[in-house]
């Protein structure tokens, strides 16, 4: 599950990083020119001080949950080692704990994405731009046949 949230995250700083783009233009280019190099020393992990990437200086504070100073597949890969690694040492109890766990961050991950108020009608607008233009390309088709 924890994967999943960092794949999500993951998502949400491409598509801020395109709407940066988009919105921003140059403006972008020259902001990720004076974005600070990350802290030479690897031993210190300075959650306040370290750099964010140029994509996300345009959200609000809270957006620091979806950076990761190295790539996430990377990170990914070190947490399915270590539970692969270390799961048949645990006891029952722990692996009982475990499960509740992964239960309980699937139940708040959908409690938060039904708590963003406006998905429905960005998601239902979307299928809607689809949809017109399917019927469109379809129509198209069929009067370039007459």
């Amino acid at each position: 599950m924890y994967m999943a949230l960092m794949s999500g995250g993951q998502l949400l700083q491409k598509k801020r990083m395109i709407k940066r783009k988009l919105w921003f233009g140059k403006q972008a280019e020259e902001e990720q020119e004076e974005v600070k190099l990350p802290n030479s020393n690897p031993e210190v992990d300075d959650l306040e001080n370290r750099p964010m990437p140029c994509q996300v200086t345009i959200c609000p504070e809270g957006c620091a949950a979806t950076y990761f100073p190295e790539k996430i597949s990377v990170l990914k890969d070190k947490l399915r080692q270590v539970l692969n690694d270390n799961y048949g040492n645990f006891n029952d109890d722990l692996r009982a704990e475990f499960i509740e766990e992964s239960r309980n961050v699937f139940i708040y991950n959908g409690d938060v994405v039904r708590s963003i108020k406006g998905v429905n009608r960005a998601n239902l607008r979307k299928l809607a731009m689809v949809l017109v233009f399917v019927m469109g390309v379809y129509f198209a088709l069929k009067l370039a046949k007459r």
